[in-house]
């Protein structure tokens, strides 16, 4: 696609990156389905974490721009809190889960950047060994969970 089409659409290359980036997050959040009725913590934070594990393996294109975009200047303030307005549900159990803890005083933003780091290890585990897809998105949560909610 040519540059000048591109801002037919898009008045600059940062707007351009500021709606892809909340796309994406948006492609993300919409693989989550919070589980109806449940009030088990555990549950309903793994069930994100399977979540976001079968989005990055099914999207690795889209992992790979919202990556190189959580880490651009380019992306505003206000673009950033858009995009995590929408997991707001998410935050909620993290916040849970960090206060059973030893991560208890750190803030909310460390929890959710550990857990992001951890998904994405579990992700490129299961992209180099396909086979291993069901044990390692567990285990994955596992080693999470046991170092947000344990003492």
């Amino acid at each position: 696609m040519a540059e000048g089409t591109i801002f037919i659409y898009f008045g600059s290359k940062d707007e351009l990156a500021n709606q892809l980036y909340l796309d994406l997050k948006s492609q993300l959040r919409l693989a989550y389905s919070e589980p109806p009725g449940s009030k088990d913590l555990r549950e309903s934070l793994g069930q994100f974490w399977s979540a976001y594990v079968s989005w990055g393996l099914a999207h690795p294109a889209q992992r790979q721009a919202m990556a190189k975009l959580k880490v651009s200047d380019r992306i505003t303030p206000t673009t950033r809190a858009s995009a995590a307005e929408s997991f707001q549900v998410v935050s909620g159990l993290l916040i849970k889960a960090r206060s059973l803890g030893a991560l208890r005083k750190q803030p909310p933003a460390f929890v959710g950047a550990l857990m992001v780091a951890m998904a994405e290890a579990t992700i490129d585990s299961i992209a180099a060994e396909p086979k291993l897809a069901k044990t390692a998105c567990a285990d994955g949560f596992s080693a999470f969970w046991r170092a947000i909610a344990t003492g």
